[in-house]
C-alpha cells in the first residue's frame, strides 16, 4: 500500500483507492515497457535475417548473453540497491558510472578496436569490462561475428554477484543489531 505523505491544499490526504490505482498502473506500464523492448527485439532480429545483414546460424548464443546480461543487471541492481540504504548519494554516483561504463564498453565498435589501442601487454585490460564478453556473444549471434573474449568477463558477473551477497550478509548483519 503506498500512500503520498503530502496532504492536498484541503487538508485531506490523498485517497487510498486513487494511490493503489496509481500502484498499479504504475506496474502494468512497466509490464508494457518490457514487452515492448523484447517485441522490438524480436522485429529487428527478424528484419536483420531477411535482410541478409544478420547470420542466424549462431542464434542459439543469445541464450547464453541473455543470461550473463540478466545475470550482471540482477547482481548491479542488488549491489546498487543495497549500497543506498546505508550511503544515499549511490543513486547520483550510479549514474556517472553507468555513463562512464558505457563509452568504455564495446557497443559501437568491435573488441580489436580496443585491443589495437593498448599495448599488447595490457590487453587484458579490455576484459575486465563484463560487458565486454556479453557484446561480442550478442554481435555473434547476430552478426557472425567472432566472439572475441576470455574467462574475465563471466567472471567479472561472478565478481558482481559475489559483492552483492556480501552486501546481503552485512545487510542482514545489521538488521539483527536492532
Amino acid at each position: 500500500m503506498t500512500r503520498f505523505p503530502h496532504s492536498t491544499q484541503s487538508g485531506r490526504r490523498f485517497p487510498r483507492r486513487l494511490s493503489r490505482f496509481g500502484s498499479l498502473c504504475s506496474g502494468v506500464a512497466a509490464a508494457l515497457a518490457r514487452s515492448l523492448s523484447v517485441l522490438l527485439l524480436l522485429v529487428l532480429l527478424a528484419y536483420l535475417a531477411a535482410s541478409g545483414h544478420a547470420s542466424m546460424a549462431g542464434a542459439w548464443m543469445l541464450l547464453p548473453a541473455f543470461a550473463m546480461h540478466f545475470t550482471l543487471c540482477f547482481g548491479i541492481c542488488c549491489l546498487c540497491g543495497t549500497s543506498n540504504v546505508f550511503f544515499r548519494d549511490t543513486e547520483h554516483i550510479v549514474g556517472v558510472i553507468s555513463q562512464a561504463w558505457f563509452f568504455t564498453s564495446p557497443v559501437f565498435y568491435p573488441v580489436a578496436y580496443q585491443l589495437d589501442f593498448l599495448p599488447e601487454s595490457l590487453g587484458w585490460i579490455v576484459y575486465l569490462n563484463p560487458m565486454t564478453g556479453i557484446l561480442a556473444l550478442y554481435r555473434a549471434a547476430t552478426l557472425g561475428m567472432p566472439v572475441e573474449t576470455s574467462g574475465a568477463s563471466p567472471s567479472a558477473s561472478v565478481a558482481v554477484l559475489a559483492a552483492k551477497s556480501y552486501c546481503k550478509k552485512n545487510y542482514n548483519q545489521h538488521d539483527k543489531g536492532k
